[in-house]
């Protein structure tokens, strides 16, 4: 893993440096431009196209957030994305490769082929389906169920409901349902949640 990581930041380094203007160039302009080279195997991870639509947008919106923070060029953004794939991601980028050379090919055929539209009951199944696991922290399963919650744009009232069946915990999913709904928020939700987490753990 540590050589797969600096193989990758060897090879982005090796694009930025050819993309760097030489001092000559520099010297001439009348305005320079500076460019921050991340760490690209801790801001990026890998993509091997298995984990659905979620993960697939959550990637590719990893690098376009890298590309605006960064200004970096097309060509730029492209081999980030390239380094990063990973088995049969990799492969399908491979296979496509003579056709995807620029960043503006890609982005259109990543989102066609990794990012489809989810039917919604498609939607609803994933987000029923997601409960908390034993040994899985409250914070863990609660927001990443409330981002399923509101990619169905479930009120506050049901996103309420869906977040407290799912506990693992079935005598603290009733003990803050029997709480009054003070709640304004997800936020207030969760620390009442926590709150009662911390006391019944303390009790047993």
């Amino acid at each position: 893993m540590v050589q797969e990581n600096k193989r990758r930041d060897d090879l982005m380094e090796r694009l930025f440096s050819r993309m760097s203007p030489s001092p000559a160039e520099s010297a001439s302009s009348q305005s320079t431009a500076y460019h921050i080279m991340p760490d690209l195997s801790k801001s990026i991870s890998t993509f091997d196209g298995e984990g659905g639509n979620s993960e697939a947008r959550a990637w590719f919106n990893t690098i376009k957030s890298m590309q605006q923070l960064h200004n970096w060029p097309g060509s730029f953004a492209l081999e980030a994305a390239r380094a990063n794939l990973r088995g049969g991601a990799l492969h399908w980028f491979n296979s496509r490769s003579e056709q995807l050379n620029s960043w503006e090919l890609f982005k259109n055929a990543f989102q066609k082929t990794f990012i489809c539209i989810e039917s919604l009951p498609i939607k609803w199944k994933r987000m029923n389906e997601r409960v908390q696991q034993r040994g899985e922290s409250i914070s863990s399963y609660f927001h990443e169920k409330e981002k399923l919650c509101r990619d169905l744009n479930l009120s506050f009232s049901d996103t309420r409901e869906q977040l407290l069946v799912g506990l693992w915990r079935k005598e603290l999913c009733s003990l803050v349902a029997a709480m009054p709904e003070k709640d304004k928020d997800t936020d207030d939700l969760l620390h009442d949640i926590l709150s009662q987490e911390k006391i019944t753990s303390t009790e047993i």
